[in-house]
């Protein structure tokens, strides 16, 4: 069979796994178990290069564009983050410490595979505006059953503290609706002063707050996990 270059919808995949030559992006499992490596194009889609006709056929049966996922809380939308964000999260990275600390020489193309990776069939991340401010990302992982929640908070100026509280209390009740699940984690960094003093003042019980030390290209950086149990 001639080699087809296939959109791979961003919905039917299961995981992102490492591809194992230095020229490639991932390999990602299908939710049918057949596994493929993709690349993002320039729109923000995944694409594989494929001539196995098993693979065309599934790809075939999904429609080329992902469904965008919208919440409403309050004063505050949630949106799947989209090609239409791009400038204004490589904006958010190049000022997060985090994210410089981890910077590639090519920055565009690290946000470009961040959109790209962000949605899969148990994870998405989420634009946050207030009215038709952007303010931050929103982003979920679901392992094992438990979700694992991440806030990134960049505009202050509009986004008082008890606001932040209770768009934390929506995102935990919603995930607990929508995933039905009985633990949710919420992960934030040391260096994030603003969203820890916003979990401990949000979070009647919750367990001992974990910490991991995550390496970075310039040194380590500790990743605080507090663990809430529905």
């Amino acid at each position: 069979m001639k080699t087809r270059k296939m959109i791979v919808p961003r919905r039917i995949v299961k995981k992102h796994l490492p591809h194992p030559e230095y020229y490639g992006e991932s390999i990602v499992e299908l939710a049918n178990g057949m596994v493929t490596d993709v690349y993002t194009n320039q729109e923000g889609f995944l694409y594989t290069q494929t001539n196995n006709e098993k693979l065309v056929q599934y790809l075939m049966k999904y429609e080329a564009t992902d469904e965008e996922t919208n919440i409403e809380f309050d004063q505050y939308t949630l949106k799947s983050i989209r090609m239409g964000d791009f400038d204004q999260i490589h904006e958010w990275f190049l000022i997060s410490p985090f994210r410089r600390a981890n910077s590639i020489e090519n920055d565009a193309s690290m946000v470009l595979e961040y959109i790209s990776h962000a949605k899969t069939m148990v994870s998405d991340v989420f634009m946050a505006s207030k009215q038709t401010t952007k303010v931050g990302l929103l982003g979920y992982t679901i392992l094992e059953g438990v979700v694992f929640l991440r806030f990134d908070i960049y505009n202050h100026t509009i986004t008082p503290m008890n606001e932040i509280c209770q768009l934390m209390k929506d995102s935990i009740r919603f995930s607990q609706e929508r995933f039905r699940i009985s633990k949710v984690t919420l992960q934030v960094f040391e260096y994030d002063g603003f969203m820890i003093d916003a979990i401990e003042e949000s979070l009647v019980k919750h367990s001992n707050r974990k910490t991991i030390l995550v390496p970075t290209r310039s040194g380590n950086v500790l990743l605080y996990e507090y663990e809430i149990d529905l």
